[in-house]
């Protein structure tokens, strides 16, 4: 169960979900506004933004235990993820600026016609649809195990305070709370990671120097093994 630090960090981030929702909806002049912030949000919030985007509940509680247990197959996800961006920020994000279009479904219409934009735009609701519905889920099942909370309030939680502040501060709420959450990860990972390595029996140093010599008598055995096959 959760302590009352743990407590007072849930409320605080709560609290500052709702005031950066609150915060952005006096500025809430229009659609242009809602959907695309008058297309001044800084490149590193969007940068930001989109890291925590992909870094989902299931992300955290899944892919630790299954690299643990498993493998580090799961990372070629962020290779062909990060090569993906690198094409989405030079290929479709000039040609939406070029059309004047808020989303890709608009760009499909101008480019294949009404049938495709609509076919895209079925297709990616469902699939949103059934994926978000699982990390809600997810999400909603381990706070309810640490809360002590059934699963149907902690859900309606979660969805009452998402309505609250993207209703209220459109997309500038999610990208300034979407920054936020992504300097969580990076310190908390930081965090992490050097008290992982500051348990390491001689540091940092000594545990990738005794990975080399198990390199290296790895190769000599193979290199023997070799040698006796030709003898």
């Amino acid at each position: 169960m959760l302590t009352w630090p743990d407590y007072a960090v849930l409320a605080a981030s709560l609290i500052v979900l709702l005031a950066i929702g609150t915060r952005f909806a006096r500025e809430q002049r229009d659609t242009v506004d809602f959907f695309l912030a008058r297309r001044q949000v800084p490149w590193w919030a969007a940068c930001l933004s989109f890291l925590a985007t992909e870094v989902s509940a299931v992300t955290i509680i899944s892919v630790p235990a299954t690299a643990y247990s498993e493998n580090w197959e799961y990372a070629q996800f962020f290779v062909g993820s990060s090569l993906a961006k690198l094409a989405v920020a030079f290929l479709f994000i000039p040609a939406f600026y070029r059309h004047n279009v808020t989303t890709i479904y608009e760009l499909l219409r101008h480019r294949f016609g009404q049938a495709s934009q609509v076919t895209a735009s079925i297709f990616f609701f469902i699939t949103r649809l059934a994926g978000s519905g699982v990390r809600l889920t997810v999400t909603a099942v381990a706070v309810a195990h640490l809360l002590g909370w059934s699963l149907v309030p902690t859900i309606a939680v979660f969805v009452v305070v998402s309505i609250v502040y993207i209703g209220a501060g459109g997309v500038k709420a999610v990208v300034w709370t979407n920054v936020l959450q992504a300097l969580m990860f990076l310190g908390a990972g930081a965090v992490t990671l050097g008290y992982l390595v500051s348990q390491i029996d001689g540091g940092f140093g000594a545990d990738v120097l005794q990975r080399q010599h198990e390199i290296v008598r790895a190769l000599q055995s193979i290199i023997e093994d070799l040698m006796r096959e030709d003898g």
